[in-house]
């Protein structure tokens, strides 16, 4: 059995209906489903922009969850990638002039243009 499922049913054990579980599950329970919900949608993304949202979510998410639980290594290492991930994340919407900060395939056209003669 589910762990989260059998606690549940030490907990409330008149509960017949297999839906009176999710009663069980304590709001830090759910944001760190949450959390790992977001880990993997960071993981599964092929565009940075799409990841570095994914990962800052995730670790807000964890830090309160972590915070919650009294989890240390969590705290620790969720104060470390929040700040890198925010940081990052930044740089992509940050608007910049300059071309080596646009993603390769921008620059190529970029520069397929530029090297095309005026007419």
């Amino acid at each position: 059995m589910i762990p989260f499922l059998r606690n549940a049913a030490q907990a409330n054990p008149e509960a017949r209906n297999p839906v009176d579980w999710i009663d069980v599950i304590s709001w830090s329970d759910m944001i760190g489903y949450a959390g790992t919900g977001f880990t993997i949608m960071a993981y599964s993304m092929r565009r940075m922009l799409s990841l570095r949202v994914a990962a800052v979510l995730s670790s807000v998410a964890l830090l309160v969850y972590a915070v919650l639980t009294g989890s240390g290594p969590i705290i620790v290492m969720e104060l470390i990638l929040l700040p890198i991930n925010s940081y990052r994340l930044i740089e992509l919407l940050r608007p910049s002039g300059n071309l080596a900060t646009l993603p390769r395939r921008h620059a190529m056209v970029t520069s397929r243009v530029q090297k095309t003669p005026h007419r």
